[in-house]
């Protein structure tokens, strides 16, 4: 839930200008420094798969799915903030990223690395899909459906 309430509270609603000025200097600070932890293990994950180091993966999916900063570092009213501040339509989504990376942490952990890389695959579309739905202005080639009907 919170890589997506972080999302949700970095890029705002769907197709809205993003806004972080309503929240707190050290919420703000907590939601980049996750952001930038999760950057990094997705791009690690490649690598760690192409060499078959799947107990390394296993690591950082576990990692991801149970959220670098968020959980351990918010205070009661931090969290207050963020969960007064989701949007509706967040916590969908936010679940399927944190199932996802806990089944790339299995398989990881099994030693399948084919079953892995659909995790894998899987995770990065959800990804995807999220930065498009909710940060499309950052994220410009990842125009959504939606946004390109609103030009024709």
């Amino acid at each position: 839930m919170f890589l997506l309430l972080l999302t949700a509270l970095v890029c705002g609603e769907p197709h809205v200008q993003p806004s972080t000025a309503g929240l707190s200097p050290e919420l703000r600070a907590l939601l980049l420094e996750e952001m930038k932890l999760l950057e990094q293990s997705v791009n690690r994950i490649p690598g760690l798969l192409a060499r078959g180091a799947l107990h390394p993966v296993a690591v950082e999916a576990h990692r991801m799915q149970d959220s670098f900063v968020l959980k351990q570092k918010l205070n009661d009213a931090q969290r207050a903030e963020l969960h007064e501040k989701l949007p509706a339509g967040f916590i969908e989504r936010d679940q399927r990223f944190h199932a996802l990376a806990g089944r790339l942490h299995d398989a990881a952990l099994a030693g399948d690395a084919e079953l892995s890389a659909v995790f894998f695959g899987r995770l990065v579309e959800s990804c995807i899909g999220c930065h498009a739905d909710y940060a499309g202005k950052r994220f410009a080639a990842l125009k959504t459906e939606a946004e390109t009907s609103h030009h024709h």
